[in-house]
């Protein structure tokens, strides 16, 4: 009898244990839901419309994103489930996100991502280490590029990527998969609205113009996974041609990647 009596306060002492943990677990989601920035998510939509709704499945699974939001340039125009759908009658480029982003309220920061690629696992707690640190002044992504601005006309070709196993500066902080602060966002000119397709070489001019901070690139590419990308932008024949010219357009208007400052 005794050691039937034991064992069943060994049972019940466990399952108090138990759900001391659990509730400690919700009470600390609960805390990290309350005093994390409110991000939200927008998919850029075109041609590759197919893979949309697998992105848009796989960032609804972030920890760290509140909404979800697919931006459709023509000629995409299936809704996608789980996301709100904005439609534009023509295509505008890729630089109609930013522009879209610009008038959403109610968010610290968006993050956007392309429709040929999705974080496979949840990257919340790197990704908003990288905000706290950076994300006051800087664009923050994944996937980088080092300008060679030792050749001007050629300085995105000549350049070289931006990853390594910690956070990088980066002088153009790549558009697949980038974060931005909402106010500095909305802060920024129209200067360079021309670069329809060139929309984060833009942003990171303009960014850097007005923070004299660099952009950053998170050790998150392996987090990564690649979908078809039969109609990416990198695919057309004249896409270094159109990036140089990118480039060299933003260091006319007075950006020097070189001199910003790296926060300690």
């Amino acid at each position: 009898m005794r050691q039937r009596i034991r064992k069943l306060n060994q049972t019940v002492s466990l399952h108090a244990r138990s759900l001391y943990c659990y509730a400690r677990l919700v009470s600390q989601v609960k805390k990290w839901n309350q005093n994390r920035p409110r991000i939200a998510a927008i998919v850029l939509s075109s041609f590759q419309w197919r893979n949309v709704p697998i992105v848009v499945h796989h960032l609804r699974r972030q920890a760290f994103i509140d909404s979800v939001y697919v931006f459709h340039n023509a000629p995409s125009r299936w809704p996608v489930p789980g996301a709100e759908n904005i439609y534009a009658k023509e295509n505008p480029g890729c630089i109609a996100r930013h522009h879209f982003a610009k008038g959403l309220e109610g968010y610290d920061y968006v993050a956007f991502c392309d429709d040929d690629l999705f974080p496979k696992s949840d990257i919340s707690v790197e990704l908003l280490e990288g905000l706290k640190l950076h994300g006051e002044k800087s664009v923050i992504g994944v996937y980088g590029r080092q300008l060679d601005l030792t050749k001007p006309h050629s300085a995105y070709s000549s350049g070289k990527e931006a990853h390594s196993s910690a956070i990088t500066p980066a002088h153009v902080v790549k558009g697949r998969f980038h974060v931005v602060s909402s106010g500095l966002l909305k802060s920024l000119p129209d200067a360079l609205s021309h670069l329809k397709f060139e929309d984060d070489i833009r942003l990171s001019a303009l960014t850097q113009i007005q923070t004299q901070a660099p952009g950053y690139v998170l050790p998150l590419k392996k987090h990564f996974e690649e979908l078809p990308q039969r109609y990416s932008l990198f695919k057309r024949s004249n896409h270094s041609e159109m990036r140089d010219k990118a480039v060299s357009e933003a260091l006319a208007l007075g950006w020097r990647p070189n001199e910003m400052k790296s926060a300690a």
